[in-house]
């Protein structure tokens, strides 16, 4: 009902909320995802975890060749780390109660939207990026260490008949058509967040609860504004003036927590596995991010180079037409394979 009375605000927000799509989600998110799938597909990933034997078994208490699906998706973005911990836990390679432990630390922006979108984007420096890059990976660190207390260490995996990766043609399709419609999915679903976001802004609930919020705490209401709208749309973060470097912890927090619209995007993909745990356990990595990116950006970074980026202009986004034409030829992949299935029935 309220679509229909606010048309015009709906319209103006689903509009953005392309734009988020066209500019930030797809250029940062579809080639990774395509290659991440190519990863496990081909079961290239049970090699590279005899790399990482030791760590995975007995600080993260998980099977070998599932670590290497947690440094996928601190590249990969939000959505990738579950949909292949999913894919792993269909195949019987991890138990249902260990694949839920390893999506609430699996769980990841991405380096391209991390430090494009939101260090130089918002705050004008990829050194910013930086310290919300590193924040976010020992949150998550952390959060896998805590969460493997008390667990048995699991056996030593096997490597005998299962270290052959097999790849195809067919793989290859099978990969970029798949990593085609996950990003269809995720654009539906962050256009759709989009149009709900504006319904409390048109009921003029939204800048008033900011406005209260920010007298509570003591914080710049524009700021609460803005971290409100990025709880729902992470990608809001990108296309708001988010203040100086001060708030870069906040941003920290933000991303490493991931917001609503990310956590329907996991749903979708992570199937009969459950995500309460996960969503509790992404509000306290949020925590430790943001103390984390306190303590490291005052480390990491002199005076004189936060002054500097205090005072940098922010990245406007790019022309989305290259998107538009990835997005065209996605599309006529995906109708392709559609008739070739059609035909063979």
């Amino acid at each position: 009902m309220l679509l229909v009375i606010y048309p015009k605000d709906t319209a103006d927000a689903v509009r953005v909320g392309l734009m988020n799509c066209l500019n930030v989600i797809i250029p940062s998110l579809f080639a990774m995802i395509v290659i991440s799938r190519i990863f496990i597909s081909s079961g290239l990933y049970k090699l590279a975890g005899r790399l990482f034997g030791l760590i995975a078994r007995y600080i993260f208490r998980i099977p070998e060749p599932m670590f290497p699906v947690f440094l996928i998706s601190m590249a990969a973005g939000y959505p990738v780390g579950a949909s292949l911990i999913s894919e792993a836990y269909k195949e019987g390679g991890i138990e249902k109660e260990d694949a839920e432990r390893l999506m609430c630390w699996c769980f990841g922006a991405g380096p391209a939207f991390i430090f494009s979108a939101v260090g130089q984007g918002v705050f004008g420096s990829a050194h910013c990026g930086a310290a919300i890059f590193v924040s976010c990976i020992g949150a998550n660190i952390l959060l896998g260490i805590i969460l493997s207390f008390g667990r048995e260490i699991p056996e030593k995996y096997s490597y005998k008949n299962n270290t052959k990766p097999e790849f195809s043609a067919q793989l290859l399709m099978d990969s970029i058509c798949g990593g085609g419609t996950a990003v269809l999915k995720m654009c539906a679903v962050v256009l759709f967040m989009s149009a709900l976001i504006s319904l409390p802004e048109s009921l003029g609930i939204t800048v008033p609860a900011a406005v209260k919020i920010g007298k509570l705490t003591g914080s710049d209401p524009y700021i609460v504004y803005t971290a409100i709208r990025s709880l729902a749309e992470i990608t809001n973060l990108t296309r708001e003036r988010f203040g100086g470097v001060s708030y870069l912890p906040l941003a920290s927090a933000l991303v490493s927590f991931g917001g609503l619209s990310v956590f329907m995007q996991i749903k979708s993909v992570c199937g009969e596995l459950k995500t309460g745990k996960m969503m509790l356990a992404r509000a306290a990595a949020a925590i430790m991010s943001y103390f984390i990116c306190g303590k490291l950006f005052g480390v990491m970074y002199s005076e004189a180079c936060v002054s500097v980026m205090a005072h940098s202009e922010t990245v406007r986004h790019n022309n989305p037409i290259s998107t538009v034409f990835l997005l065209i030829m996605t599309i006529l992949l995906l109708s392709e394979k559609s008739v070739s299935k059609l035909k063979k029935m």
